[in-house]
């Protein structure tokens, strides 16, 4: 597995190479991007996620949660440069990314952005006769981020619709408060959203577990596929 100087190239914090200094001590938060999309993520994302892609060979990931687009193009960029470069790539938000929508438009990339809300009014569940729902059981092996505004609800809600060998991811993560204070907080991130108290029961009923824990606890998003 490597990563093109190009993709390293367009990742930013501060507008400096993110690998050059450490930039999560003390609050130092750098203010990160992506091919020139705001991005909120630790830099070795980029890692990460090209380690998963190449063990996983999706043909399907969906991303929950848009923000500015910066993961969005990353992971664009991404695919585009691993063994599975036919892998779709959709991203919903209920807000809109205009930079990405435009950059999307401009450079003709395969992108899918859904200006749409996937969840019922509590988040209880996905809507009725949900597309996503369509989306998961209609490829053949799919990764499912969830990064929007309650990744607890979003976890909980895809989950049991997943088949196996499917992934599903959770942002702003650790597995208790005491490993996110010890191990996370104002060393590699500073949002704590999730912890598996929260997905423990969606996490046994379906059958979900751990998978490449050790890289992904390192950039504070929980990783789990279904058995």
């Amino acid at each position: 597995m490597s990563i093109s100087e190009t993709i390293l190239n367009r990742l930013k914090c501060n507008g400096e190479n993110c690998f050059d200094n450490n930039y999560y001590v003390d609050h130092n938060i750098p203010t990160m991007t992506y091919d020139n999309l705001s991005i909120e993520q630790h830099y070795n994302v980029v890692v990460a996620f090209t380690k998963l892609i190449a063990e996983v060979k999706p043909d399907l990931i969906v991303e929950i949660g848009t923000y500015k687009g910066g993961l969005t193009k990353m992971l664009y960029d991404i695919i585009s440069e691993s063994s599975t470069p036919d892998c779709k790539l959709i991203s919903y938000d209920v807000l809109h990314p205009n930079e990405l929508v435009d950059k999307i438009s401009k450079e003709n990339l395969n992108i899918d952005f859904r200006y749409k809300n996937l969840f019922k009014n509590d988040y209880s569940d996905l809507l009725e006769n949900s597309e996503l729902i369509e989306l998961i059981t209609s490829h053949n092996k799919v990764i499912v981020l969830c990064d929007g505004g309650s990744k607890i609800s979003e976890f909980n809600s895809v989950s049991k619709y997943l088949k196996p060998n499917d992934v599903i991811m959770a942002h702003d993560y650790s597995i208790n408060n005491e490993i996110y204070q010890e191990k996370i907080h104002n060393k590699i991130w500073y949002w704590l959203e999730i912890q598996y108290h929260d997905i423990e029961r969606s996490c046994i009923e379906y059958n979900l577990e751990s998978y490449m824990e050790d890289v992904f606890n390192n950039v504070a998003w929980a990783c789990k596929i279904k058995k």
